[in-house]
C-alpha cells in the first residue's frame, strides 16, 4: 500500500451544505418527514443536524497518483494501473496527476436500513436510506470541492469527478481504485459483487490540471457531448465559487481509522 495515503475525518454541522441535494435534504428533515425521522431516531426538539451525528460518520482515504498516459481509451498510473474509459481518458488527458479515493459514512445506517426491512418497515426504510445516499454524495461533493480549491491556490485545478460504473467505466475497474488506495483504514471492503460495503460508500478519482501559460485550461465536461439527455447523473463542471467553503481535519496514513460500531 502506498504509505502516501491520507484519512479525513470530518464534522459537518449538517448535511447537505452544497450540491443539487441540497433542497431534498431541507424536505426529508424538515416537515412532516423530519418529525417522522425525529421519532424513529428517537431524537427530541427540532435538532435537525443530530439526525446526521446520529447516523452518520463520514471518512475518506486518498492518495495521489502520477500519470503516466492518458489518451486513446485508457489512463495508465504509476505502478502499471491502467483504467480503461474513453471518457475518463479524455477528462484526465493534459493532467499529470490524479486523487484516487474511497469514502464512506459508516456501517451505522446499514444496520438501522436494515433492521427497517426486516421489520417491513418500506417508507422508514426508504426515508432512510435516501438520507444515506445524500449525505455520502454530499460528502464527497465537499471534499472533491475543497480540494479544487486548495489546488487554485497554486495555480491548479481539479477536473471532473468520475467513479467506477459511472458512463463508460466499468464497474469491474473498482477493484484498481481499491489497489491504490488503503479503504481498510476507513472500514471499507470490495466485495466479489464488486459492491462497496458500507453500501453507503463511494470510490472515485479526479485529475489535478495544472496552469497552461499562467492561466487555467478549461475543465473537459462529457456530459455536453453525450445525447442521454435525461440522464440522472448528468452534470454541468465543478463550481469553486457558488459554495460555502468546506474545511477537513486531514490525518496522515496510520493516525486515524478504526470501526464505528
Amino acid at each position: 500500500m502506498n504509505q502516501s495515503t491520507s484519512v479525513i475525518e470530518s464534522n459537518f454541522p449538517s448535511l447537505p451544505l452544497t450540491g443539487k441535494g441540497r433542497g431534498e435534504w431541507k424536505r426529508l428533515v424538515s416537515g412532516r418527514h423530519g418529525r417522522r425521522l425525529r421519532r424513529l431516531l428517537h431524537i427530541k426538539g427540532d435538532e435537525s443536524d443530530r439526525l446526521f451525528h446520529h447516523l452518520i460518520r463520514p471518512r475518506l482515504s486518498f492518495t495521489t497518483k502520477k500519470i503516466e498516459a492518458a489518451g486513446s481509451g485508457s489512463v495508465t498510473l504509476e505502478g502499471g494501473v491502467v483504467l480503461e474509459s474513453d471518457k475518463l481518458s479524455k477528462v484526465l488527458e493534459g493532467c499529470r496527476r490524479a486523487v484516487c479515493f474511497v469514502a464512506t459514512i459508516g456501517h451505522k445506517i446499514d444496520r438501522k436500513i436494515e433492521l427497517l426491512a426486516l421489520s417491513h418497515r418500506c417508507s422508514d426504510e426508504y426515508l432512510v436510506d435516501r438520507i444515506g445516499s445524500l449525505a455520502i454524495e454530499e460528502y464527497v461533493h465537499a471534499f472533491h470541492l475543497e480540494m479544487a480549491q486548495r489546488f487554485r491556490g497554486r495555480h491548479q485545478d481539479a477536473t471532473m469527478r468520475f467513479s467506477p460504473g459511472y458512463c463508460d467505466w466499468p464497474l469491474e475497474e473498482q477493484e484498481k481504485i481499491f489497489s491504490m488506495v488503503d479503504s481498510a483504514r476507513i472500514g471499507v471492503s470490495l466485495l466479489p459483487s464488486l459492491l462497496m460495503k458500507p453500501r453507503k460508500s463511494v470510490s472515485g478519482i479526479f485529475g489535478i490540471v495544472e496552469a497552461e501559460g499562467g492561466r487555467l485550461p478549461d475543465i473537459y465536461n462529457p456530459c455536453t457531448q453525450c445525447e442521454e439527455c435525461a440522464c440522472h447523473e448528468r452534470r454541468s463542471t465543478l463550481s469553486h465559487h457558488g459554495d460555502k467553503d468546506h474545511r477537513f481535519r486531514f490525518y496522515r496514513f496510520g493516525s486515524n481509522g478504526g470501526d464505528d460500531s
